[in-house]
């Protein structure tokens, strides 16, 4: 029933997907897990105290793509939890989507944020979430509109940018706020390098919504992940000492 040569990548399949499956629900039974300090999530925290300071809005931004994205979910998680920070301390989001399903996930989630926050009287639908359009450049477009007609003292990207970031970010710059990016892309991951505060590469952008909802059961898939890489790692490391030695057993494991 299985293709030839194909046995051994189902192996590490099943292997990798139970590391996950496994740290999940040890994480559901109260396991915390630890995760190292992330550096553009200090940046966040200072950057809504200073938006707080300058009586300045806070500008969310989950990329332009829809929830069938995985860095979307991971920016949504993110962006809920700085407007929460946001309504709890006074300063008013503005959050910016493209798509019209993160549109209504992203207007329930300001409203959970603002009723968390004790502040749910504030809350007014369509006051603190926009709907920019999906065609990149209309995308950007709208965004620069927004970062200079509101002159927000913080904004963060993070979530599923192209070339469209690098007009974004150097606006965000002609008004003097703190930026704060993550995405997997190179591009526009080189472009944030440049321009953003501080960056979140790649993955670090799971991690980060990990660490900032303090969602136990996502740390533990992480979890399940970092093990799977070490594992990797290690097959790696055994196949090219094995190869070196003149040792044909992995590379004839991975034929099977």
């Amino acid at each position: 029933m299985i293709k030839s040569g194909e046995a051994f990548a189902l192996m590490t399949l099943v292997l990798f997907a139970a590391f996950v499956v496994i740290t999940y629900y040890i994480s559901k039974r109260g396991k915390e897990w630890y995760m190292r300090p992330i550096e553009a999530l200090e940046v966040i925290d200072e950057s809504i105290g200073r938006s707080a300071e300058m009586g300045r809005p806070v500008m969310c931004l989950p990329g332009m793509s829809g929830l069938g994205n995985m860095l979307t979910l991971a920016g949504l998680s993110i962006c809920g939890e700085v407007n929460e920070r946001a309504a709890r301390i006074g300063v008013t989001p503005v959050n910016l989507v493209s798509a019209a399903d993160t549109l209504m996930v992203m207007e329930a989630m300001v409203k959970n944020a603002f009723v968390s926050a004790e502040k749910g009287e504030l809350y007014q639908p369509g006051k603190y979430v926009y709907w920019t359009g999906s065609e990149q450049f209309a995308y950007a477009t709208y965004v620069m509109g927004t970062i200079m007609k509101e002159k927000p003292a913080a904004i963060i990207f993070v979530g599923s940018f192209l070339s469209d970031i690098m007009m974004n970010t150097e606006t965000g710059k002609r008004v003097g706020a703190i930026e704060v990016g993550g995405c997997t892309d190179t591009t526009a991951m080189a472009t944030m390098a440049m321009v953003c505060d501080s960056i979140l590469i790649g993955e670090e952008i799971y991690a980060a919504a990990a660490v900032i909802t303090k969602d136990k059961a996502l740390a533990g898939s992480i979890a399940g992940q970092d093990w799977a890489f070490i594992v990797t790692l290690a097959l790696m490391t055994i196949g090219v000492a094995l190869g070196l030695a003149g040792i044909k057993l992995l590379s004839d494991l991975m034929v099977l």
